[in-house]
């Protein structure tokens, strides 16, 4: 979710800071933009992210899913112990207060890429 719009089809150099401090550098590519109030969401593709990241996002997509899979049947246990979204959550069906500051969790920053040239390999 951003504030503005970056059209689909889009090739970027995206920088993902994570809490740890760590930084990873892949090329993505905006796959669909879909209007949420006064903000947008985009759907992007990894196109250069390590198999072993590739697998850390989607068991954070996967437990997010899960999780507000449980909120809708309003399941009596809500956050789990092994949940990889725990500490990036605000929902307010969060059991505990972060344990660091969740609006500085993960930084993004998108850049054009500047060799046009550049080989784009499928993890």
């Amino acid at each position: 979710m951003i504030d503005e719009i970056i059209p689909q089809k889009s090739k970027l150099d995206l920088e993902l800071k994570f809490p740890d401090g760590s930084i990873i550098h892949c090329i993505i590519e905006v796959k669909h933009v879909l209007p949420r109030e006064k903000k947008f969401l985009h759907g992007i593709e990894f196109l250069t992210l390590p198999s072993y990241l590739a697998q850390k996002i989607d068991k954070l997509s996967n437990d997010y899913i899960d999780c507000e899979t449980r909120i809708q049947e309003k399941a009596a246990e809500i956050c789990r112990s092994d949940c990889s979204f725990f500490n990036l959550c605000q929902k307010p069906q969060r059991r505990e207060p972060p344990i660091f500051d969740v609006n500085t969790a993960l930084e993004l920053a998108f850049n054009s890429l500047k060799d046009s040239s550049l080989e784009v390999r499928q993890p």
